[in-house]
């Protein structure tokens, strides 16, 4: 028997659930460090939510096992997994005071009214909501009833937190502020957290590491930089951010080409002469005046959409068979005078670009 890694909080093998003819995960293998802020995340349907359950023990699996600590937690109820669960829609018992919804996890512990107090006082100061213990869910707004949430899963000190789309019910600007919080706390705690998000700027702005689903299947796992910069799939190259896509050859050395246009690239597993396709980001799209025409090609700006920290610049090379959408900062669109129907030129930041087969 391998005797566990003690850095590793959960290991999951093979991991297989069906419900009736459908696979909803196959085969699902991954483990999380102590202390590792972990996200799924991956389309609608693609099996992120039926793992989290497998791991909460709301679901069991048809193959494969769970381990949390180096204990097998595979067959065993949730109420003998040691974790905090929060779910989208809050959850909270609406006939309760807000300290009596974070005692709720404390209560049958064995532990006095004082003692459970204190703990009460001390997670409702944690998540920024001390002055609200009197009140009942429907007199507080939906961002704190998310942090009681969070202060009642928190409560019992578990040795994993689960968070299933938490923030999916908020407006954006709360989805902001409890992003920032909720990172905060569990780094502050050294919690390992696995969360299931939608959202992909969700993941990218929280987790330590992402694991990108499709279709019951991890596409790849990696951090944040990992999972924008080198996406292993074009399907994680679609799927997080925004990508430009030009078909054209790979020449070897890292070097591709679609029509008169040559660009450096990342390594790929493509061999030379083969037909492939770049995934460049909007970022990576350098649009200058004609004056700097050596660095580019020519393109026409066919329309321009305020973004706030950026002006998002549709453009099409002159040969009119390739569009292309870059993001230029604020400040640097102003001093190039964009407009539409303007010439300007566009390059290509070297080594940015991804090469994938053609499929």
């Amino acid at each position: 028997m391998t005797t566990p890694d003690p850095k590793t909080h959960l290991d999951l093998r093979a991991l297989t659930k069906r419900f009736r003819s459908f696979t909803a995960l196959s085969e699902i293998s991954l483990t999380v460090d102590e202390g590792e802020f972990l996200c799924f995340v991956g389309p609608s349907g693609c099996g992120k939510t039926t793992l989290l359950r497998l791991i909460a023990g709301l679901e069991t699996p048809d193959a494969g096992h769970v381990q949390q600590q180096g204990r097998n937690v595979t067959a065993l109820p949730p109420a003998e997994r040691n974790y905090g669960i929060v779910f989208q829609s809050y959850a909270l018992f609406p006939n309760l005071t807000v300290a009596r919804n974070v005692a709720y996890g404390l209560e049958g512990k064995g532990l006095s009214r004082a003692e459970i107090s204190d703990r009460v006082t001390e997670m409702l100061a944690l998540v920024g909501l001390p002055d609200q213990a009197d009140k009942y869910p429907a007199q507080i707004s939906g961002g704190q009833q998310q942090r009681v949430a969070l202060a009642r899963a928190l409560a019992p000190e578990p040795g994993l937190l689960l968070l299933d789309e938490p923030l999916s019910a908020l407006d954006a600007k709360e989805r902001e502020r409890l992003r920032r919080e909720i990172r905060e706390v569990q780094s502050r705690l050294g919690l390992t957290t696995v969360m299931v998000t939608h959202d992909q700027d969700e993941a990218l702005q929280m987790a330590d590491r992402i694991v990108v689903m499709n279709a019951g299947q991890i596409e790849q796992i990696g951090s944040p930089t990992e999972i924008y910069q080198r996406p292993a799939t074009r399907f994680v190259a679609e799927f997080i951010g925004e990508a430009n896509w030009m078909t054209g050859t790979y020449h070897g050395d890292d070097q591709f080409q679609f029509g008169d246009i040559r660009v450096s690239c990342q390594p790929g597993a493509v061999t030379p002469g083969q037909t492939a396709e770049i995934a460049v980001r909007p970022e990576d799209l350098h649009v200058e005046t004609l004056k700097a025409l050596e660095a580019g090609t020519i393109a026409i700006v066919t329309s321009l959409r305020f973004r706030g920290s950026f002006t998002q610049c549709h453009l099409t090379l002159k040969d009119g068979a390739t569009s292309l959408v870059a993001h230029v900062p604020l400040g640097r669109a102003e001093e190039l005078q964009l407009s539409e129907g303007s010439e300007v030129s566009v390059s290509i930041q070297p080594h940015r670009a991804v090469v994938f087969p053609k499929g």
